[in-house]
């Protein structure tokens, strides 16, 4: 059933499945149905902070960085050259959309590992750390 909606289609199958069987329970019918709200997910969805982040990581001492998908219609919302400036060099992009995440898990796990590691061994807050 996912695998067959353009937002899952994208998805690693492991991924998938672990979402499936996860995020779904058993209905009376023998089907099954969405574990969580779709309402309280769509209004989460539909609130990009984007104000309170930056807010939050202009007082932030800490070194920050972002992953983002390439093609995320998220990250064309709040802006990329926002982002850079807190960022820096600690900006990574990933092929995939606002999921990329669920679409390419083992390559967004390497990524942000390498951009902690990075941070430990340059621990300087500010963008151009």
């Amino acid at each position: 059933h996912f695998a067959a909606k353009p937002a899952f289609a994208r998805w690693e199958p492991r991924t998938l499945r672990h979402y499936a069987e996860s995020g779904t329970v058993p209905l009376a019918d023998g089907g099954r149905g969405l574990l969580f709200d779709h309402e309280v997910e769509l209004g989460i969805y539909r609130s990009l902070p984007t104000m309170t982040v930056v807010a939050a990581a202009d007082r932030l001492r800490a070194p920050i960085g972002f992953v983002g998908g390439t093609a995320s219609r998220e990250v064309r919302y709040i802006g990329l050259s926002t982002t850079r400036a807190r960022t820096g060099k600690r900006l990574r992009r990933i092929e995939g959309s606002h999921l990329f995440p669920m679409e390419r898990p083992a390559e967004t796990a390497a990524t942000v590992q390498r951009l902690i590691e990075g941070m430990a061994q340059s621990p300087g807050a500010g963008a151009g750390a």
